[in-house]
């Protein structure tokens, strides 16, 4: 099973009621692919970028959810027929590979000979310094 993210974006006028009966059909429907959800997330009415249909806001809903890849069809197939559904994007997650970060040696990014020279004149530079009395 492939992890995925579900985003939608649903019309401003919508109830609490009408809200909650779409996100358990979103909820049925996937469990009924054979996937688990992991994670339901309801940001509420948020302005939009620009408008969809003549709309300046919408509420936004977000899935995380682990289903067979060949159960995402149905559920892009339910929500492109579904009304109130202004817009919405189904994204595969990548998996999270835990690797140790290492930090460089430098932060600037330099040949040997430019780090060499670099080392020479800084060298040189405290020769010909004077000394403090």
């Amino acid at each position: 099973m492939r992890p995925y993210e579900l985003g939608i974006v649903l019309r401003p006028n919508l109830t609490e009621d009408e809200v909650g009966e779409i996100l358990e059909k979103m909820k049925a429907l996937i469990n009924g692919q054979g996937g688990e959800i992991t994670k339901v997330d309801y940001w509420g009415k948020r302005r939009l970028a620009y408008l969809i249909e003549k709309q300046h806001e919408g509420i936004f809903l977000f899935l995380n959810f682990s289903i067979l890849p060949q159960g995402i069809n149905e559920i892009v197939r339910v929500i492109r027929l579904t009304d109130p559904v202004l817009r919405h994007i189904l994204v595969k997650e990548e998996a999270k590979a835990v690797t140790p970060t290492q930090k460089p040696a430098s932060t600037t990014k330099e040949t040997p000979q430019e780090a060499t020279v670099e080392e020479e004149t800084a060298a040189s530079a405290e020769d010909a310094a004077p000394e403090p009395e």
